[in-house]
């Protein structure tokens, strides 16, 4: 996504706005230059058990919060968030409303299986992604801060978007990490960053990441209304050769 975003704006390419979906929102952070040092994220990344045995791998928080059988799943399931809300049991949370029609679910791999069969039982279970976007995070809150805690030095004239939040906000080294925390702790509705990006005059999104996962979404939520939403990277060919 960086690499990509380097490429466009060597192009000429010039964003006036930045919105991220989860891990997006920092990449986005980066690719502004309003995060500057990467090197320092990577080493931090590295370090921290975070990624790598509590919210992932063998997930530890979980374990710990819902007892060692528990296994964090992670499921896409094709039906409004209304409707999920009302089928959730046990620990089954709804971390992402996506579109109107699709929301990302999380929980143990039992409460993540009723919630689908209740829903009708078909969904898209995602492998490796790790336990976020609900309050379990709430156990290493400040070290999830504290790696996402960078010098901020964002663009003059670019807006930034908030996931969690659903606004631009103000870009500084504690607001930054704040934003990003909040996505961790409480989910997001990506709808209501698009609608409200969209209220505020965006009407061209050219996408960066992998795959324009998020092409198709903001193409269903603003189905109906002038947009062009685009994506520098297909799925199937090299990211680089597109």
């Amino acid at each position: 996504g960086l690499s990509i975003a380097e490429g466009l704006k060597l192009l000429g390419l010039q964003p006036g706005a930045f919105l991220g979906y989860s891990l997006g929102e920092s990449a986005g952070l980066f690719s502004s230059r309003a995060w500057r040092d990467r090197d320092l994220m990577f080493r931090r990344t590295l370090a921290s058990p975070l990624f790598k045995s509590q919210l992932g791998g063998p997930c530890t928080v979980v374990k710990d919060a819902w007892g060692p059988a528990a296994q964090w799943t992670v499921a896409l399931v094709m039906r409004p968030a209304e409707e999920v809300r009302a089928a959730l049991v046990g620990t089954a949370s709804l971390l992402i409303v996506n579109a109107p029609r699709e929301c990302v679910v999380g929980g143990d791999l039992d409460d993540v299986r009723a919630v689908v069969s209740k829903l009708g039982g078909q969904a898209v279970f995602l492998e490796g992604v790790p336990a976020v976007h609900l309050p379990l995070v709430k156990a290493v809150q400040a070290e999830y801060r504290a790696l996402h805690l960078l010098p901020a030095t964002p663009p003059a004239g670019v807006r930034f978007y908030s996931a969690a939040w659903a606004r631009p906000y103000e870009v500084t080294t504690e607001t930054a990490a704040d934003s990003v925390t909040d996505d961790a702790l409480s989910g997001f509705d990506f709808t209501r960053v698009i609608e409200r990006a969209w209220a505020d005059g965006v009407r061209i999104f050219v996408e960066t990441g992998p795959q324009a996962s998020c092409t198709r979404m903001i193409s269903r939520i603003l189905e109906g209304r002038p947009h062009l939403a685009v994506s520098a990277c297909q799925r199937g060919p090299d990211g680089y050769a597109a």
